[in-house]
């Protein structure tokens, strides 16, 4: 409390000395002073500062005080949390630009994966193609092994004789060309259809045979695996084996197979062959214990196997 009355004491001496100073100026003015005083008009004296200190008590002094302290506090607090919200900032930024950096190198690989699942796709597609076709080719060789094969393989020729007893005497009324159709395959030939012909050409003017190709043999029937039938017979008379062997004509027999296999959608296949008939002798009769008549068969025209 004392404190308080000394300050104004202090502030009354200061301001009655300032009123003493002033009045000795105004007392001892100086003639050019005036001169100029009274040429320029009235002088304009500048105030003098005065320091001035607030007078509080002890209780408002303590309460400034400590609202000064508390805003200088937030102010520090304030000043540490946007630091750290900078800080946070910045590292938001740089984990953005990682982000960022890692989002384009991922789309860059799964790009690449995508092209190699891509390549790998085609890949498979081209190696199932190849087993499929290596299948295919394993299911035809298969087939080619076990198919079945019909073919021509043998003539037989049998004499038409007079129905006598054997010890005596027969005459040769004609021969029988019967042909052996063979499977050699490891599968049946369904409807197998033999049928034949065989014509007589003018040995001095020669030409082609023509054979007449009409489906009249035995009907369909089917040959099993490594078996063998007798396709339809060709009879030869004795006036026609007699101008063969005279070399007045020249004979040619003909025969044909059609045939399917036992696999699905298999074609018709087809076995079509044709000899010429050479008869070195044709004896009229046989006596007992002569052999038969020997005939030779030679290729000609077509062959054909399918």
């Amino acid at each position: 409390m004392f404190r308080g009355y000394r300050h104004i004491v202090l502030a009354l001496g200061l301001i009655a000395i300032s009123s003493a100073v002033l009045g000795q100026t105004d007392e001892q003015p100086q003639e050019p002073q005036r001169k100029t005083q009274q040429e320029q008009g009235p002088t304009q004296i500048a105030p003098i500062p005065l320091p001035i200190e607030i007078v509080e008590d002890e209780a408002t002094a303590e309460a400034r005080k400590r609202h000064e302290a508390e805003a200088s506090e937030r102010e520090i607090k304030d000043l540490i949390a946007q630091q750290g919200m900078n800080t946070a900032t910045q590292a938001m930024n740089r984990a953005t630009e990682r982000m960022a950096e890692y989002a384009f190198w991922s789309t860059i690989i799964v790009a690449f994966g995508t092209g190699l699942v891509f390549a790998s796709l085609i890949l498979m597609w081209g190696a199932n193609r190849a087993a499929v076709t290596a299948v295919n080719v394993i299911r035809e060789m298969a087939q080619r092994e076990l198919r079945a094969y019909v073919n021509f393989t043998f003539i037989e020729v049998i004499s038409d004789v007079d129905q006598m007893r054997e010890d005596q005497p027969r005459n040769v009324r004609g021969y029988q060309l019967k042909v052996t159709v063979e499977n050699a395959g490891a599968t049946p030939a369904v409807d197998c259809n033999v049928y034949g012909d065989h014509c007589f050409v003018d040995a001095e003017n020669f030409h082609t045979p023509v054979f007449n190709q009409t489906k009249d043999g035995g009907g369909q029937a089917s040959i099993g695996p490594h078996s063998k039938v007798y396709g339809p017979p060709r009879y030869i008379s004795r006036d026609d084996a007699q101008r063969v062997l005279e070399k007045k004509a020249r004979l040619f027999v003909w025969w044909r197979a059609e045939y399917r296999d036992v696999f699905n959608r298999s074609p018709d296949r087809f076995v079509e062959k044709s000899w010429e008939v050479l008869i070195p002798t044709n004896p009229e009769v046989l006596k007992p214990g002569d052999p038969l008549p020997s005939f030779r068969f030679i290729a000609f025209g077509r062959q054909t196997l399918n």
